[in-house]
């Protein structure tokens, strides 16, 4: 199966050539309906091929899938937007005129995440040196696990109103003078203090999305954005590098299937909003 797959799929000139993506994209195609035992057989089947080839054939496999294991029990994802709340919800939030200082900063750190797909720790340590504004889109340098960088875009029309305003809030210059966007020093309690609970339940209700159906964690929002692009591209590596994940596994748990390189993330979203303006 797995030989006939990339022989009808992919036309190979040496195996030496296979790509670590293509083989997970197999897997994952057939995980679709079958059992995580089932899977579990598939995969030492191919850990001991690539294995073989390694140690007799002097080939340099250096795949995550030689750790790879699948759970016997499925697991329950966290919720994630569908399509027509997420788009609501950032209309909603992109309409929204913030009435305190502690509001700009909301808004802009939940753009981030619903835009960028960024985790909550990400957008509190994003730092003013790493905003840069290109042409149409802003590039930021995101740093995430294990202080591993990686770019987020997000589109200018989108983010500029909101975080100039941010930025040049009179309590953000008195107070926020260091060099992060979001808090005051490195070590500083705003990890543990800054809750947008209250912020994002405002945003459901402008959205006229029941709350109850999703809850209020941030983590929902990152959930949303790499269902979203997922489903739209169909590129298992584009979204598992979004999301700034060092191994295409770790992106699985973030995709919610339908039945049936990062700047491309940025002309998703703007797809998705751009008929706002048209209707």
């Amino acid at each position: 199966m797995f030989f006939e797959y990339f022989d009808n799929r992919i036309k190979l000139k040496s195996l030496r050539n296979l790509a670590e993506e293509q083989v997970i994209d197999f897997l994952f195609g057939l995980a679709k309906n079958r059992k995580p035992s089932s899977m579990a057989k598939y995969v030492m089947v191919l850990r001991q091929f690539f294995d073989y080839l390694d140690r007799k054939r002097n080939y340099s496999f250096d795949f995550e899938l030689k750790n790879l294991s699948f759970a016997k029990k499925e697991t329950h994802l966290p919720k994630h937007l569908n399509k027509n709340d997420f788009k609501a919800f950032i209309q909603a939030l992109l309409k929204y005129h913030p009435k305190t200082s502690f509001e700009k900063r909301n808004q802009c750190i939940l753009l981030l995440i619903v835009l960028g797909g960024l985790r909550k720790f990400e957008a509190l340590d994003l730092e003013l040196k790493n905003i840069a504004l290109e042409n149409n889109h802003y590039r930021l340098l995101i740093k995430g696990k294990n202080n591993k960088e990686r770019y987020a875009y997000i589109e200018k029309e989108f983010l500029q109103v909101p975080l100039n305003a941010w930025l040049s809030d009179t309590k953000r210059l008195k107070s926020f003078k260091g060099r992060f966007v979001f808090k005051k020093a490195k070590n500083n309690t705003t990890q543990k203090t800054c809750s947008l609970k209250g912020f994002i339940a405002k945003i459901f209700k402008l959205s006229n999305i029941d709350v109850k159906s999703y809850g209020l964690g941030l983590h929902l929002f990152r959930h949303s954005f790499a269902t979203f692009i997922y489903d739209t591209t169909q590129d298992l590596v584009l979204t598992s590098r979004a999301l700034g994940h060092s191994s295409l596994l770790s992106a699985k748990i973030y995709i919610h299937t339908t039945q049936e390189h990062n700047k491309k993330v940025a002309l998703v979203l703007k797809g998705l909003l751009k008929n706002e303006k048209s209707d």
